[in-house]
This record gives C-alpha cells, sequence and structure tokens, in this order.
C-alpha cells in the first residue's frame, strides 16, 4: 500500500493489475508514509496491513480518524486474463522453485482448485475485492485495469495528484488472446475461485472489458 498525507489517498497493490507501475509512480510524491512498507510482500490488503501494524503509533495515528477523507483506491483486473498473466509470469521470472513442479497452466489451475497450499498461499489467488475490505476511509474507488488511462485519470483529478499516467509492466506475453489458454473446464474453474469478483466487477470469460464500469460516475460507488 501507499498511503500518501499531502495528496489524501490509501493505494491499493492489487497484484497483476499493474500494481507495480502505480506503486512505483505513487512513491515519487511528497507526504508519503512509511509504514505502509511491509517487509516481504507488494501485495499487503488493507486488513493485513491493520494487523501488522497494530502497535505501531504512527500508523495508530493514521487509524484514529486521521484518514477518514481519503480516497482509497486500486485496480482489478479480468480474472480469467489475470491467471493467465500470473502463470506465464511465473513461469518467466521463477520467484519460486514450487514452480518448477508446475507442468502447464491446466496443471497450475487444477492445483489451485485442489487447495494445493503454495499456489492457494499466493496473494494473487485471494479475490481481488478482499483487498479493499476494512479501508479506513469513506470513498474508495475500485478501477479496472482494462481502462487504467481513464480510471487512473479520474483519481489524479479528485486527489490532485499530476504525474504521468502508469503503464502496465511489459512482458513477452503482453497482448496475446487469454483464451487461448483455456478449455471450458479451466475457465469454470476460475469462474469458481473468483465468482466474488466475477460478479461484483462485472467481467464475463468472453468479453476483455467488464459490462460496466464500478466508478464511471462518482468516487464514492463504493461505501
Amino acid at each position: 500500500m501507499v498511503i500518501n498525507d499531502q495528496y489524501h489517498f490509501i493505494f491499493v497493490h492489487v497484484p497483476k493489475a499493474a500494481g507495480t507501475s502505480l506503486t512505483t509512480t505513487l512513491r515519487t510524491l511528497p507526504g508519503n508514509e512509511v509504514v505502509t512498507t511491509h517487509p516481504t510482500t507488494k501485495h499487503e490488503t488493507v486488513s493485513e496491513w491493520h494487523a501488522r501494524t497494530s502497535g505501531d503509533a504512527r500508523a495508530q495515528r493514521l487509524r484514529d480518524g486521521a484518514l477518514e477523507n481519503y480516497l482509497t483506491f486500486g485496480f482489478v483486473r479480468h480474472p480469467w486474463d489475470r491467471m493467465s498473466s500470473l502463470y506465464h509470469y511465473l513461469r518467466d521470472v521463477r520467484p519460486r522453485e514450487e514452480i518448477d513442479t508446475i507442468r502447464s497452466f491446466a496443471d497450475f489451475l487444477e492445483q489451485a482448485r485442489d487447495g494445493v497450499a503454495w499456489i492457494r498461499g499466493l496473494h494473487s489467488l485471494r479475490p481481488q475485492g478482499e483487498f479493499f475490505a476494512g479501508a479506513p476511509t469513506r470513498r474508495l474507488f475500485i478501477g479496472h485495469f482494462e481502462h487504467l488511462t481513464d480510471d487512473f485519470a479520474a483519481v489524479a483529478a479528485a486527489t490532485g495528484i499530476d504525474v504521468p499516467v502508469p503503464h502496465a509492466n511489459a512482458s513477452a506475453h503482453r497482448g496475446r488472446d487469454y483464451r487461448t489458454d483455456y478449455t471450458p473446464a479451466l475457465a469454470d474453474i476460475v469462474a469458481t475461485l473468483f465468482a466474488a469478483d466475477i460478479a461484483r466487477f462485472q467481467y464475463r470469460f468472453d468479453e476483455r472489458r467488464p459490462l460496466m464500469r464500478a466508478n464511471r460516475h462518482a468516487l464514492t460507488f463504493y461505501t
């Protein structure tokens, strides 16, 4: 997360939804709170931040009403595209040795379905909506990765920040059609794992963009 006292925002980093680019950009701004930095993960949820900083005096000051009028924001992504992107990232970057046990994309999703511990323990396997639970503000903006430029512009207008629009991390697989990775059975696995996100954020397997823009008309759509 990034909490900024000058521009009054909290950025929630949802994995595989342009979060790294956004974090890098937002951390160049003055007014950032150092208590937001987790020692081992970039993908801390709001609830996890609350638990981790429960004994921190500076974090307590932030919790004690100081954040109420801040804008909490973050981005979500098409679940089927996101899982395809995650798999190719793990295979290409190999951040964990367990990836050597994965034989294919199908094997990856089937192990996720079956509850294999290291896969289900990945932050990327958590429903995206969970990252925003417990947000200590009255204003919550959840933008879409598929509309990153427009939605980030809305955040910039609401907070007064003036930074270039971040770009999602490029990869060798960016721009490929995620649907080519799927059989109907594999698509059903993702539909089950992310049923809450699919319903809340209006995604469909065959539609690259959400059916509805969550925050198109108001920054207070979610309260």
